[in-house]
């Protein structure tokens, strides 16, 4: 019985009669009492009493290379699993799996970053505005953030166009008068504005009352509207209708209003103001009565009295008082002193002299001596009779001495041996006078006469008295 050894797959001590079954992972290739082998690492067997070194297999996990001595296991590589014994090939994970090194299940698939779904089974592609890091997680983007489909990660997670924020934080709503995009926001140009949630530049227009040009597109800048125009917003300019202007920043074509001398609502070809109105702020007025406008006028001080009348320009006209003459505007005009005329007198020659007064109007001279005058006229006083200065009527006139007749003529030379003092008187020549050819003389000194006489040689010496010589003296 010494001579007894064990089977192979068997093993036991010397001598002795009981041989045990190699256990598992181990085995016995030889005839003899010694001690089973263990299968390498990452071996085993898949039963007890395993009599050869083809029987030790790759375990779970592993496998055996193509072309590589027995024995030789390595372990499942990331993305292949192998979930029993033996020495083929590793199993591919699903599709947009990953499994760590040596992995020995199924589920020890999980879905790679940017897809979801459960361990082991399929994975999806993560859903847009989502973020997905592997395995079964699915996690929402911060609020009102975006993210690309397939995304893997928080940072993966930025705001969409019209709001601002970090990546991978929540995003507020772009203010008005910005814009925003990239998570960034900026400032729309001066004096534009932009609703809020505004993406880009192009959101953002000019305020009212200016306009856009731009510099370098879609860059822009605002404008002040000039003078003359309206701008309601944007890159909107428009120049007022005809004949209107409207200060600047205007933002309405109702700030358009007609210029001076002009009239309409300003938001139509404004109409030229006509003669004796004036046209101010647009509106339509006309001169006071008896005042006048040149076309274009745009003040009421535009409006001048007509001539026969006076005032200040643009209010009431007074009918030139008399004695006056107006050419027109604010000043009556006096005619000369002593010159007269009638209410309403619109030029100089509507003055004449007062009666014994001589000229034409703007100037009056006292009437001549021998003259009398009427209306600024002199005429001579009919022959052989005058009159004193300042004269008016005919009947100033009176006979000259040695002339008598009705005042005012015609005068008839005094008869001889009548006296005619002048004026209308004729009466018997005087006692020591004698009259002839109109003249009344004196006697001689110491004579007299004793009727009417006519002659020298009728005066006879008085009383006492002689006469001597011719022409005799009374001595």
């Amino acid at each position: 019985i010494a001579d007894c050894q064990c089977n192979v797959g068997y093993s036991g001590p010397a001598n002795n009669t009981d041989c045990v079954a190699c256990s598992y992972n181990t085995y016995k290739d030889t005839v003899s009492n010694q001690d089973c082998e263990p299968c390498a690492e990452h071996q085993i067997t898949l039963q007890q009493a395993s009599d050869q070194a083809s029987d030790c297999i790759c375990d779970e996990a592993y496998y055996h290379v193509p072309n590589e001595p027995p024995g030789s296991c390595e372990p499942c590589q990331p993305g292949t699993y192998k979930n029993v014994a033996g020495n083929q090939d590793c199993d591919p994970c699903p599709e947009n799996s990953n499994s760590s090194l040596a992995s020995d299940q199924l589920v020890d698939c999980i879905c790679v970053p940017g897809y979801t779904g459960e361990n082991g089974g399929t994975c999806t592609i993560c859903p847009v505005d989502d973020w997905c890091p592997g395995g079964t997680a699915n996690y929402d983007c911060p609020e009102n953030a975006d993210s690309d489909r397939g995304s893997d990660a928080l940072i993966d997670c930025y705001c969409p166009k019209g709001y601002e924020g970090p990546d991978g934080s929540n995003c507020t709503l772009c203010e008005p008068a910005t814009f925003c995009f990239d998570g960034i926001s900026y400032e729309c140009p001066s004096h534009a504005d932009s609703p809020a949630g505004s993406e880009n530049i192009t959101f953002c227009e000019c305020n009212a009352g200016y306009y856009g040009q731009y510099t370098n597109p879609p860059n822009f800048t605002c404008f002040g509207c000039p003078v003359a125009s309206y701008c309601p917003g944007h890159f909107q300019i428009y120049p007022c209708p005809a004949n209107a202007s409207s200060p600047s920043h205007s933002d309405n074509i109702t700030d358009c209003s007609c210029i001076a001398g002009f009239h309409g609502p300003g938001t139509q070809p404004c109409v030229y103001c006509t003669e004796d109105q004036y046209c101010i702020n647009g509106t339509l007025a006309f001169c006071p009565p008896n005042s006048s406008s040149p076309a274009g006028s745009d003040s009421a001080t535009d409006c001048s009295c007509n001539q026969g009348f006076y005032g200040q320009n643009g209010h009431t006209c007074f009918p030139c008082p008399v004695d006056s003459y107006c050419l027109g505007g604010t000043e009556a005009l006096p005619c000369s002193p002593h010159g007269n005329s009638p209410i309403g007198s619109d030029e100089a020659t509507d003055c004449t002299c007062n009666a014994g007064y001589q000229g034409n109007g703007t100037y009056c001279d006292l009437c001549p001596v021998a003259s009398y005058c009427q209306a600024g006229i002199p005429t001579q006083c009919p022959a052989h009779s005058t009159s004193i200065a300042g004269s008016d009527s005919v009947l100033d006139c009176t006979c000259n001495q040695g002339f008598y007749g009705p005042d005012g003529g015609p005068c008839q030379q005094c008869l001889d041996g009548s006296d005619c003092p002048g004026g209308t008187i004729i009466q018997p020549c005087p006692l020591s006078f004698y009259c002839v050819n109109g003249t009344t003389n004196p006697c001689p000194l110491n004579s007299t006469t004793q009727f009417p006489a006519i002659f020298r040689h009728e005066c006879n010496c008085s009383a006492g008295f002689q006469g001597l010589g011719q022409p005799y003296t009374c001595l």
